[in-house]
């Protein structure tokens, strides 16, 4: 590694078994930075911006009773994309090896008696960017400086302030293996940072993994994917997969940025987890075994949004608890177990939703994860079954669940779905057939009405109620909408129901079916003047509430209709 020497301000080549002590510098790259070919020049620094910084870094390493210094500005020829591997591959390392490193906040100034109050200090950019968080780990002894180069303090005399800023525990501040902690927790250490290349998102945290990959400037998100198959050739922590993400769609098993780990700081190992199996990225997908069970038998809460109200579409109750299970799809739900728990809920496995694909071969991931009630109700039960599976590592087709694609219908034709509220409705819908028919947040199912268009396979909610399957049938044809209700075969699901019912519906208001001796459920539909639009009213009474088109939604169909 090529050193500078702290006086001559010159650089100096050593072999890793002869390297001398040396100082690190930790800092937030700004303008005018001192290059390798600035430093190895005979012009003159001082016009630089960043020369200030090199000198200043260099004064306090002589005065400390060191010779040279490391700074990644300088001490890296960057026109060389070997040297820039090796280097950046090496980077956790050299850290790790430094008697001492410095953390130059540029940003942060000392008030007139010398102190940096601990709410300064969490402003600077130095705790918001990817390449330091490496920088504040892998040394053991870190002094903090503020923008007059005046000491703040050092890691561990601020090892409080620091665990309040950065989530990073004081175990790790003191030395502390990074692999004591998941996959998902230190993931969640780089959620909130943010680096100028967009591959350096995963290039910045192949040290706090203990992996190394080729550098591939210019192939974006796929740097963080490469990271994670990395991971996993080391690891078999299944924290690697409890992520979630904001937009309701359907996933790969792997995330696609740190982002997606920012719930997932308090996620950690099983204590008493079962032997894990292997798995491996196949051309097919990750190849996995896991304990899996149908997503109708499991009480499940969100991590993320337990205690956040949500639609009677979004959820279904169990007991006293409610299980977001989005009915985003005309195909089979699962629900898989990983090995690791909330440290706050032990005990309790993180879930995780997935969705068998069109052929039936793999599967696709929600975008939220779980942790299960009861366990051992499952594996005791026989529910849970233990079984290889293939999910895609990468979905690319971003199938978006808050948008109905509307591609075989040449109007804008919808019906809107309505169900009785969360705490009033005993009977949840398990998935929708067609998917592409389904916009989900807003419970609007697009139908063609074009008249000259045959009559195929209807559309299909799938719903259950106290162990009973029953499917909403839903067709729409001559600017009006038909809907019927019939019991489930075994089995079924929507795809299946919707192959059975080849034939055109009959035109009535409303029809019943009967579940049980005491529990009848009923379907009402109310079409408007002139087609285009019409109110589903799926119920378990036989006089629901009246449905009423609010007029303004007839002047623009992507308005709410209000029922009252």
């Amino acid at each position: 590694m090529r050193l500078l020497n702290a006086k001559s301000q010159k650089l100096e080549y050593f072999q890793s078994s002869e390297t001398p002590p040396y100082v690190i510098l930790s800092h937030t790259w700004g303008e005018e930075e001192v290059s390798f070919q600035d430093i190895s020049g005979s012009e003159t620094l001082s016009h630089l911006k960043g020369y200030q910084k090199i000198s200043r870094c260099c004064q306090q390493a002589v005065t400390d009773g060191y010779e040279y210094v490391w700074i990644d500005t300088c001490c890296i020829d960057k026109t060389s994309s070997a040297e820039l591997s090796e280097a950046i591959n090496s980077m956790f390392q050299w850290y790790a090896e430094a008697d001492m490193c410095y953390a130059y906040l540029s940003d942060v100034k000392a008030s007139a008696d010398s102190i940096v109050k601990d709410s300064e200090l969490a402003k600077s950019r130095w705790f918001t960017r990817g390449w330091t968080l490496q920088e504040l780990i892998a040394p053991s002894n870190v002094i903090f400086y503020e923008s007059k180069w005046l000491e703040i303090g050092t890691k561990i005399s601020l090892r409080n302030t620091l665990t309040k800023i950065t989530s990073i525990s004081s175990q790790i501040l003191d030395g502390g293996s990074c692999d004591s902690c998941s996959v998902a927790c230190r993931m969640s250490w780089a959620s909130k940072r943010v680096t100028t290349r967009l591959e350096d998102e995963a290039y910045c945290l192949m040290g706090i993994f203990g992996v190394n990959m080729p550098l591939l400037y210019g192939e974006g998100e796929k740097a963080f994917l490469r990271l994670q198959e990395e991971i996993m050739k080391r690891s078999d922590d299944h924290s690697l997969f409890a992520w979630t993400a904001e937009n309701m769609q359907l996933y790969g098993l792997l995330a696609g940025s740190p982002r997606d780990f920012s719930e997932s700081g308090n996620i950690e190992r099983l204590k008493d987890e079962p032997m894990s199996l292997p798995y491996s990225i196949t051309n097919k997908g990750v190849q996995i075994t896991l304990q899996l069970v149908k997503s109708s038998s499991v009480p499940l809460v969100s991590t993320k949004h337990a205690t956040k109200k949500v639609s009677a579409f979004e959820c279904r109750k169990i007991g006293k608890y409610f299980t977001p299970i989005p009915a985003i799809i005309g195909l089979n739900m699962i629900v898989a177990l990983l090995n690791c728990q909330m440290s706050d809920t032990p005990g309790q496995p993180i879930a995780i939703v997935l969705v068998e694909t069109e052929n039936r071969k793999d599967y696709l991931r929600t975008h939220l994860h779980f942790h299960l009630i009861s366990p051992l109700h499952f594996s005791e039960s026989g529910k849970a079954k233990v079984e290889t599976i293939f999910i895609k590592a990468q979905y690319t087709h971003s199938y978006s669940l808050t948008t109905a694609r509307r591609s075989n219908s040449s109007s804008h034709d919808w019906c809107k779905i309505r169900t009785p509220p969360p705490l009033a409705y005993d009977f949840f819908i398990l998935e929708m057939y067609p998917v592409h028919v389904w916009a989900y947040r807003e419970s609007v199912l697009h139908l063609a009405l074009n008249p000259r268009e045959s009559i195929g396979r209807p559309a299909v909610l799938l719903f259950e109620s106290s162990g009973y399957r029953f499917a909403v049938l839903l067709q729409g044809k001559n600017r009006r909408f038909y809907a019927d209700i019939v019991s489930c075969r075994g089995g079924e699901v929507a795809r299946d129901v919707s192959t059975r019912f080849q034939k055109e519906l009959e035109p009535r208001d409303c029809v019943s079916q009967r579940l049980s001796q005491e529990k009848v459920v009923w379907v009402s539909i109310r079409n408007c003047p002139g087609g285009h639009v019409a109110v589903i009213s799926i119920h378990s009474e036989e006089s629901p509430t009246e449905l009423k088109l609010d007029k303004m939604s007839l002047s623009d169909k992507s308005t709410d209709l209000n029922r009252t």
